[in-house]
């Protein structure tokens, strides 16, 4: 290996010579240059791409986040779980009745249950949490039943049957129960969609859904197995219940909200609930300072990039997206370590080379071999 400090003070001076010097900037390190930066920029500008692609995610989830919170929301997610997972109409008596105490249990007085089978005959479920007034809601939702029934059978129109039942009676029973605000009428567009509503004087929703087994056409019944009903009384239920609900199962819907979230109220600064895989101590301090600094609606703070949601327009409760940077950082910098070990290492085999070639005057190598030689590395260079 030839070695320049090895070399004479005369051949020092003429392998340093100006001219040798700009042969070396023109042919090695001016590609090499050009080459970095465009290298460098490229990672920079995919990373910047990344974070732009991130925070598109981000501004779905936290539009996602208000729409999904609400009470009705999660409610009739609720009760649909149950309806359907757990297939309630199923179940037996002593069954559902166990399932509506341990519910009761958790949540005492929060929940009103009522169940019946394809004959819109009530199952006979012995627990204090079925609602009252049994013998209203059998007619109203025989009615309701008998009108699917007729929708699914056409012979059924021939037929009086369905309307022979006096609910006259009935109905003002619950209707009175309702109260003012609320009208029978309002109850059959409550099917998997809660309605705002109150019984015997107190505030609650009401959802109920009916369990079809065929359909004669779409959305319309052939053969109904049964249906349920559950009311909800909110002022029984544990503050933020619906939210921390919907936080506590994001993990199992990744595709919805993919992105970890933090519930922060802002009048005392203290976290309602910080998700398990957030593994940074002193996260909410943090989260909370550089939304209170931010210049922008989505911010960022050590390695993390946020976004607020604003569920109610009173409330000071902010739920946050948060999204990691660090492998995307990380990413980011292992590449920019590599392209500078590549350049530095490149440099140093072109100065071997190029100490090669000018030593070559003294070997067999011809000017026309040092010429292709050089002509090969300016070549090379770049592509490399």
């Amino acid at each position: 290996m030839y070695n320049i400090l090895a070399m004479s003070k005369a051949d020092k001076y003429s392998f340093f010579s100006i001219r040798n010097i700009f042969i070396y900037f023109v042919i090695v390190l001016l590609p090499l240059a050009v080459s970095y930066f465009a290298i460098r920029n490229m990672i920079v500008e995919q990373y910047k791409a990344q974070k732009e692609i991130l925070k598109q995610k981000l501004n779905r989830q936290t539009a996602k986040l208000p729409l999904l919170a609400k009470d009705e929301y999660q409610f009739n997610d609720f009760f649909t779980t149950l309806f359907r997972d757990k297939k309630l109409v199923t179940r037996s008596p002593k069954v559902l009745a166990a399932l509506i105490d341990e519910i009761n249990r958790r949540y005492p007085n929060a929940f009103k249950w009522m169940f019946w089978d394809r004959n819109a005959d009530l199952i006979p479920v012995k627990s204090k949490n079925i609602v009252e007034g049994k013998n209203s809601w059998r007619k109203l939702f025989g009615f309701l039943i008998g009108n699917y029934n007729v929708l699914g059978n056409n012979a059924a129109l021939k037929e009086r049957t369905h309307f022979k039942g006096k609910i006259g009676p009935s109905l003002y029973i619950l209707q009175r129960a309702l109260g003012n605000n609320t009208k029978i009428e309002h109850l059959k567009a409550a099917r998997n969609k809660p309605l705002r509503a109150q019984w015997l004087d107190r505030d609650c929703m009401i959802v109920w859904d009916i369990d079809v087994a065929t359909y004669q056409y779409e959305n319309v019944p052939k053969e109904i197995r049964g249906g349920a009903m559950a009311m909800v009384f909110k002022d029984k239920l544990p503050e933020h219940f619906w939210l921390m609900r919907l936080l506590k199962r994001r993990a199992r819907a990744h595709g919805t909200l993919p992105y970890p979230v933090i519930a922060v109220n802002l009048s005392n600064k203290t976290p309602l609930y910080v998700e398990k895989s957030i593994r940074y101590p002193g996260i909410t301090r943090d989260l909370i300072k550089a939304y209170i600094n931010r210049s922008d609606t989505i911010f960022e703070f050590n390695n993390y990039m946020a976004k607020a949601s604003l569920l109610r327009q009173d409330s000071l409760l902010r739920v946050f997206s948060v999204v990691d940077l660090t492998e995307l950082k990380n990413t980011r910098h292992q590449q920019l370590v590599l392209l500078n070990i590549a350049v530095f290492s490149l440099i140093l085999i072109t100065l071997w080379l190029s100490l090669r070639f000018y030593n070559s005057r003294k070997t067999n190598f011809t000017l026309k071999k040092r010429i292709a030689g050089l002509f090969l590395i300016s070549i090379l260079l770049p592509v490399l």
